[in-house]
C-alpha cells in the first residue's frame, strides 16, 4: 500500500505544472500583506490607495511586469481584498511611437497583464475593469526616452466603492 501511495505522489509531482519565471519572481518578491499597514476603516482607504496604487511602468514594446511592479501589485491586491466594495479601472498607456491602433492594443495588453497579476494576488475579478488609452493620454509631453518611459504605464482609477472613495489615484 505504501508503494502505491509513493507511486501516486511521484506521478502527481511529475505532472504538476512547473512555474514560469514570472510566477517564481512573483512568489519571491511578493510583499507580505500582513506586514503592510492597511487602513483600519474605509475612511482611510483613499490614503492607502494614494500610497499603494501607484503607476506600473513597462519597457519599450512590452507588457511584461518587472519585480518592482509585481511587488506594487501585491500591495494593491491586498487593499482590494481588504475593501471588497472597491471597483478599480486599470488604464493601459503607451508612448507616442507606433500607430494609434498598435498603441491601443499595447495599452490593452499592459492593462490586462496588470489585471491578471492582481487576480493572481487575490483581487476579485468583479473589482477590476480594463481600458486602453494607447498614446492619447500621456503622463508627460516630450519626444525623448525620459518622457517616453513615463508614458509606458498602467495606472488606476477608483470607479466606486461602498466607502465612497472615488477619483484618480496617482
Amino acid at each position: 500500500m505504501t508503494r502505491i501511495a509513493l507511486i501516486v505522489v511521484l506521478a502527481l509531482t511529475a505532472c504538476a505544472k512547473k512555474p514560469t519565471t514570472e510566477e517564481v519572481v512573483s512568489t519571491v518578491d511578493a510583499v507580505d500583506p500582513s506586514a503592510m499597514r492597511l487602513p483600519a476603516n474605509p475612511a482611510e482607504a483613499r490614503t492607502a490607495l494614494a500610497e499603494n496604487f501607484g503607476r506600473v511602468y513597462f519597457d519599450l514594446d512590452s507588457s511584461s511586469l518587472n519585480p518592482q511592479s509585481l511587488a506594487a501589485l501585491q500591495e494593491n491586491a491586498a487593499i482590494l481584498q481588504r475593501f471588497p466594495g472597491l471597483l478599480v479601472e486599470i488604464q493601459g498607456h503607451a508612448d507616442e511611437r507606433g500607430t494609434t491602433d498598435y498603441n491601443l492594443a499595447l495599452g490593452e495588453r499592459r492593462a490586462e497583464a496588470v489585471r491578471k497579476q492582481l487576480l493572481t494576488s487575490g483581487a476579485d475579478e468583479a473589482q477590476l475593469r480594463v481600458v486602453s488609452f494607447g498614446e492619447e493620454r500621456p503622463a508627460e509631453d516630450g519626444h525623448d526616452e525620459s518622457v517616453w518611459s513615463k508614458n509606458r504605464r498602467a495606472e488606476f482609477r477608483v470607479l466606486s466603492s461602498e466607502s465612497k472613495v472615488h477619483g484618480t489615484v496617482d
